[in-house]
């Protein structure tokens, strides 16, 4: 996973980052997944997300990729852990996170270190996917 749950401390305030480590690993999992795959699907179609996401060593990260995708992140847990009213700074950071998200989609904003998406000679998008069949069903009579 691209994030980890210590990304988010920074982002939280420290009673939140608590309730946050005290028993709500699941939902936890849930919203840093559901960050990461709200950013690739907006990144995959201008640039290589898998090189972007999929790093080895998590301190050579993008860090703007790591701020976006934590701003994310933060207000999906707020939004599923809280029954109160989320606060401002954290809708906000989530818009602004959104509208870099949209921009880096449509081109018109190009972060340093984000590769380009490869294209064949074409003019297509080299997509690489594999196909494997189900298990199948063993009966026994």
């Amino acid at each position: 996973m691209f994030l980890q749950p210590d990304d988010l401390i920074l982002s939280l305030e420290e009673s939140q980052y608590q309730q946050l480590r005290e028993g709500r690993a699941t939902q936890l999992h849930f919203c840093l997944k559901r960050a990461e795959e709200e950013a690739r699907a907006l990144i995959r179609t201008q640039f290589e997300e898998t090189t972007l996401f999929e790093v080895p060593n998590p301190l050579d990260r993008n860090a703007l990729l790591i701020g976006i995708v934590v701003d994310i992140a933060v207000y999906h847990f707020l939004k599923m852990a809280s029954l109160q009213e989320i606060p401002d700074k954290y809708i906000k950071s989530y818009d602004e996170a959104m509208i870099k998200l949209n921009r880096i989609h449509k081109g018109s904003l190009v972060p340093a270190g984000f590769p380009p998406k490869v294209i064949n000679t074409d003019g297509k998008t080299n997509h690489t996917f594999m196909m494997e069949s189900a298990t199948k069903f063993r009966h026994e009579y």
